[in-house]
Parts: C-alpha cells; structure tokens; sequence
C-alpha cells in the first residue's frame, strides 16, 4: 500500500497524542454519582465528545447542572493523567528531529492540554503551532480552526497538510479546509461510522501507533507538494 505523502502533519490532542476516552467517560460518570446527578451511559457521552468542554459537551449531558459538574471536575483531586499509545511519543521526537513541521490543533483549553503534554513527555517545542481551544474563536468541526496552520506554511497546497483525529467532527474539520484526514478509532468514533463518512479502509486506524505505515511525511527540501 502506498503512504499518503505530506508535509504538515497536525495532531488532534485526545485519542491521538494521549489515550484519554475511557478515561473521560470514567471520570465524567463518577462525578455525575457523587453530585446525585443523572449518570450518562457511555453510548450517550460517545455522541457528545469531541465538542467544546464547557461549552458543547457539558450543556449537551447535564443542560441544568453543566455549571455545577465543570467546578467539581476541575477540583485538583480530579485530575487525570493519560497513558500515550506505544511508541508514539518517540515516532513523534523523530519525525520533529527529522524537519518534518508538526502542528496540535485541539478543543481542549490550554491549561489542561500542557498538562497533560508534559505528563505524557511530549515537548511543546517538537511543534510549529499548538492551538488550543482558548486560542480561537473557532470549534472543530468548523475548519476555520486550520486558519492558523494555513497561515504558518502559505505556500503549502492544501493536499500538503494531514489531520489525524477520532471524531467525526475532526474529519468535518478537516474535510473543509481541503485537507488529509486520518482517522484512529481510539476515540468515540467507530470503525464503520468513518467508512460511513467515505474515509478510505487503509485511513482507518485502531491506534496513532500504526501512522507509520500508512503515512510519510516529507521534508520540505523536497518540493514536489508545494
């Protein structure tokens, strides 16, 4: 199988950098039971993930209390660390070693998101931009979240650019700003809801791990993309 070539390869955050979806429902779930609110099932919090936190997610399970549940999940003692997938970390030191531009483009808020990069050992300066969701005015699946990566490499097509994430919205994204999309099931999104969506089966992953084989990202000496 030939691997997509590109130039800019940009990470979503969670399901793709860190290993966080079981962890999130788990966590959400149990503070839901201890505020003696009404408890989501994790088919519910599936379709909601990957909106905004605070402003998608949250209102969409617990539209009278989101309030109430975002203070009590953003207490210290409710703080988790992700696991990262293996090998991942390293694939991402050397493709940044080997000049290859990497970019975050996430709905996290920057708080949380560098916490949880450096708890994972991933180095803010292995990426040409980390854009988080207190950067922007724009939500994913809006693909004016790109703008800035688009900016950063002007004289980039827009096939130059790869967007690996574990959401439909994070193809929606992608998809309308014209560029690749690699899709990981690590997240809420299956399998055949990606192949519903027209991604092609080799672009379907199970873990960030397997990028390797399906993706070769090419120094920018090489100019036949620009």
């Amino acid at each position: 199988m030939d691997r997509l070539q590109v130039y800019v390869v940009v990470l979503d955050n969670d399901g793709v950098v860190v290993d966080s979806f079981t962890a999130i429902v788990q966590k959400h779930q149990r503070c839901a039971r201890q505020l003696g609110l009404r408890v989501p099932d994790v088919e519910e919090m599936r379709l909601h993930t990957g909106k905004h936190w605070a402003e998608g997610f949250l209102p969409a399970l617990w539209p009278e209390d989101h309030d109430r549940i975002r203070v009590a999940l953003l207490q210290p003692h409710e703080r988790s660390v992700y696991p990262t997938f293996p090998g991942f970390v390293e694939y991402l030191e050397g493709l940044y070693r080997a000049g290859i531009p990497l970019a975050i483009v996430s709905n996290r808020e920057a708080e949380s998101l560098y916490f949880h990069l450096q708890e994972a050992n991933v180095q803010r300066e292995w990426f040409s931009i980390i854009q988080t969701a207190d950067d922007t005015p724009f939500r994913k699946p809006d693909p004016r979240v790109f703008d800035a990566v688009r900016e950063k490499y002007p004289e980039l097509e827009r096939s130059a650019f790869v967007y690996v994430g574990d959401t439909l919205e994070d193809w929606h994204a992608a998809h309308g700003a014209g560029f690749h999309f690699i899709a990981v099931t690590t997240g809420p999104t299956t399998r055949e809801e990606f192949l519903n969506v027209g991604i092609a089966p080799q672009y379907i992953l199970s873990s960030p791990s397997a990028l390797p084989n399906v993706l070769e990202p090419i120094p920018k000496n090489r100019p036949h993309l620009l």
